[in-house]
């Protein structure tokens, strides 16, 4: 395996993507490909933990976005509230029986906003006490890592891999996603030679 930071070879460079979900990259010692999405998402959920309760970047809703909540919601959105805005997530209710989104983490799509927040209101709904949320606060800001990052049907050019390959190696993110896949591979020269029988 070659000297690398981050799991990325210092002295890299990209020969292209991949179906928009996969870098490639070669170096002295060898290829390797990237998930893009579980690189993304890992290095937002490092940046999420680092922000957390402090102040976690967060835009506000250019577009209303408004939902329906059901009697439970109600009563998750009262025991999360404190949770979500530490995250970035600001909701208020909006009439009876909805929620309207004031503000998200700056990496999150506004289109993501509904579906976010009910997965969040689940996994709330898992853990009814205060201190079964501190708890799980690592579980909380993976979702929304998750929620965040670049989806593999989202185009990426060469420069945007650059950026975010960089990225990653100046940040010394581990090398996989906050649930645990790896986001890397690597083909040693070894490794190519046992392929093409050389």
């Amino acid at each position: 395996m070659p000297e690398v930071t981050s799991g990325i070879p210092r002295d890299y460079r990209i020969l292209g993507v991949v179906a928009n979900t996969y870098i490639v990259g070669a170096c002295e010692e060898g290829i390797f490909i990237v998930d893009k999405h579980a690189a993304h998402e890992r290095l937002i959920f490092e940046r999420l933990k680092r922000a957390y309760g402090k102040s976690l970047p967060s835009q506000r809703c250019l577009l209303p976005v408004v939902f329906s909540i059901d009697r439970g919601e109600a009563q998750i959105f009262g025991i999360a509230d404190p949770f979500l805005r530490k995250m970035g997530i600001v909701l208020e209710p909006f009439g009876e029986g909805s929620l309207r989104v004031v503000s998200l983490p700056e990496w999150v799509r506004q289109e993501e906003a509904e579906s976010l927040v009910r997965e969040l209101f689940r996994e709330f709904a898992e853990t009814p006490t205060m201190e079964g949320l501190s708890e799980r606060v690592d579980k909380f800001l993976a979702t929304v890592a998750c929620h965040s990052a670049s989806r593999g049907q989202d185009k990426v050019s060469v420069p945007e891999a650059y950026a975010l390959l960089d990225q990653v190696v100046r940040e010394g993110v581990p090398l996989a996603c906050p649930h645990g896949r790896p986001f890397i591979h690597f083909l040693t020269l070894k490794d190519l030679e046992k392929i093409f029988e050389r």
